[in-house]
């Protein structure tokens, strides 16, 4: 019970960016382990994104890329972490490079930026709480952007035909924008960090996430309706992409989820584009 009561105090809240940045990022994040706690064993899994992250007190800003598969980073107690997600296939425009050039990867935001991250990190280093710290990675992020279009189109239509239609064919997106396979796969690499296919199944997966997050206590037989709602074709086709994208099973995972962020995390924002919108008398 001790154990469990620790536990539950390390928090990751989520919110919405300012009007101004919300056409290019998707959602500000703050992550938090309280000095007096065990080390927390952090598992993200893929999300489409690319995020730019900064644990306060340290002296870079880290770019994090596209990932295909999971990532456990061990947190210390007393840490702070601060993020900024970008849309899927917004990063090339904000950041200046292409996305398949971060995808899998983890990189100092000096490498791209230059003199510009470095000014960024030692105002970082002098802010005096994580509200600060992503009010200032939110506007140094969005002030070049102002009046762009956000996101490269054939990579936006696509992205919003994959959550329109989980299971929709690429040849039929292809075709629906006037363009080749070839060409289709090379403009979303650009956007995304991989393929149209590719973002389908990261995609996939977040839909079962979202649904499973509005259903917190599924059973086994639960999560298979679960993975037919998301797009799955059946249980094990879920099964097999669950420990791809986080290395674990589904119950297992999902038990481990619960068991880590529990009422301490929210992904509400994250997990909105997949799920329902309320109606006036929720």
């Amino acid at each position: 019970m001790k154990e469990a009561s620790v536990r539950a105090r390390q928090t990751f809240h989520e919110r919405l960016p300012t009007p101004i940045a919300a056409s290019h990022i998707s959602c500000i994040w703050i992550q938090r382990i309280p000095a007096g706690m065990p080390p927390y064993l952090h598992r993200t899994v893929p999300n489409g994104c690319v995020e730019l992250t900064y644990e306060l007190g340290a002296e870079e800003v880290a770019v994090i890329g596209p990932r295909r598969g999971p990532v456990v980073k061990l947190l210390m107690p007393g840490a702070t972490v601060v993020g900024v997600r970008f849309h899927p296939g917004v990063a090339p425009d904000a950041l200046g490079v292409p996305a398949f050039e971060l995808t899998g990867h983890t990189v100092e935001l000096t490498s791209i930026w230059g003199k510009r991250a470095s000014v960024l990190a030692e105002r970082l280093a002098e802010a005096d709480s994580a509200t600060t710290a992503t009010a200032l990675i939110e506007s140094e992020v969005t002030a070049p952007l102002a009046g762009r279009r956000g996101r490269e189109p054939v990579a936006a239509a696509t992205l919003d035909a994959l959550r329109r239609e989980p299971s929709i064919d690429m040849r039929r997106i292809a075709a629906d924008l006037f363009v080749s396979d070839r060409q289709l796969r090379r403009r979303c690499r650009t956007a995304f960090g991989y393929s149209a296919k590719t973002m389908q199944r990261v995609l996939r997966f977040q839909r079962f996430l979202a649904l499973n997050s509005w259903n917190p206590r599924e059973t086994e037989h639960g999560v298979g309706r679960l993975a037919w709602a998301a797009g799955y074709a059946d249980q094990p086709h879920l099964i097999r992409e669950c420990v791809a994208l986080t290395g674990l099973p589904p119950t297992r995972f999902l038990m481990e989820t619960r068991r880590s962020c529990g009422p301490s995390h929210d992904h509400k924002t994250r997990f909105a584009p997949f799920l329902p919108a309320p109606t006036e008398t929720d």
